[in-house]
């Protein structure tokens, strides 16, 4: 009875067992909180207007705000005051996306300049110790989406903070900044481009962050919040086994990145064509969907293998992809 308790607990959890034993990775201790955004607790806000209309500190973007990003492109963010006498402390910038589908780039951690929290790649805090005028932050934009980027400035006496509220999207401190017009989308690119899109969404991605974006919960249709927690270790413990074999093809040079991605892309669709699940469980408003799709599309793809022989099978296809063309 332990036994087969056992086995049904690794297959709700969404573990993969194969000939070669249990294949698994333990989901990403993700849940750590980073620091507030707002104003830290027992200090005083600040009106980040002078006399005359003008604001203490501001953020400047340069031309990226008028013109657009590019993306992986590299863009100075500029945090300074606009009285050239007046100085800051420590100053904190983070990003924003509006969109779920979409990362926030990266900033720059140079140690000694910066400071990162750990497990929050979206914020950096200014890392010298000396009052200054301005400081510079780096940021590499992100593969689509338009972004926030907002700065929470602290006086030189310490005393007082500055920022914006929330529904503020273009401000003093805070400025928002799209992709160029006219760039490229997805049916434009080449593969070579689309896998480089992919390794790049991935990188630093996790699989909390992944199982919780409306975007992914809208096309499987569930609520995540309202999942029992049995089932929410699931789905993180699949996303994050998926997450990490796409980023272990990215590590890899570019003209062996195609094959391996192609490999775990066709491995999914094998599995599923063979046991009509997938390595992300189906919600009970799909299944009937994918059930459909299965019987439509598995059979043009020459993958429909029984139980038996569907794992030589495949091993074969992984040892010579060029094996399996449409």
């Amino acid at each position: 009875m332990f036994l087969v308790n056992t086995f049904f607990l690794l297959l709700v959890l969404g573990i993969q067992i194969q000939r070669k034993g249990i294949y698994a990775r333990p989901s990403s201790d993700i849940r750590r909180s980073c620091p507030s955004t707002g104003i830290p607790q027992g200090s005083q806000r600040g009106v980040n207007v002078r006399h005359d209309n003008k604001p203490v500190f501001k953020i400047d973007v340069g031309g990226i705000q008028k013109h657009g990003y590019e993306s992986g492109q590299q863009y100075e963010v500029n945090v300074l005051a606009q009285d050239p006498n007046t100085q800051f402390g420590d100053v904190l910038l983070w990003l924003q996306t509006e969109s779920d589908r979409c990362k926030v780039g990266k900033l720059g951690a140079t140690k000694g300049l910066y400071l990162q929290p750990e497990n929050c790649p979206h914020m950096v805090f200014k890392d010298t110790k000396p009052a200054a005028h301005k400081f510079t932050f780096k940021w590499t934009a992100p593969a689509c989406g338009c972004i926030l980027i907002r700065a929470r400035v602290e006086s030189a006496d310490k005393s007082v903070y500055f920022m914006e509220d929330e529904d503020v999207v273009n401000g003093y401190l805070t400025k928002r900044i799209c992709p160029q017009e006219g760039s490229v989308t997805l049916k434009q690119m080449s593969k070579q481009e689309k896998y480089k899109l992919l390794c790049e969404v991935t990188d630093g991605a996790t699989a909390d962050d992944v199982a919780r974006r409306t975007y992914v919960q809208t096309r499987r249709k569930v609520d995540f919040s309202k999942m029992p927690w049995i089932e929410q270790e699931a789905w993180i413990l699949v996303f994050d086994q998926r997450i990490f074999e796409v980023q272990q093809c990215c590590k890899m040079i570019p003209s062996e990145q195609e094959n391996c991605l192609s490999d775990v892309r066709r491995h999914r669709i094998d599995k599923f064509c063979a046991y009509g699940e997938s390595i992300v469980p189906f919600t009970d408003k799909r299944r009937d969907f994918m059930i459909k799709r299965q019987d439509e599309c598995c059979w043009r793809l020459g993958s429909l293998y029984t139980e038996n022989d569907m794992d030589d099978d495949l091993q074969n296809k992984l040892n010579d992809p060029d094996k399996e063309r449409n």
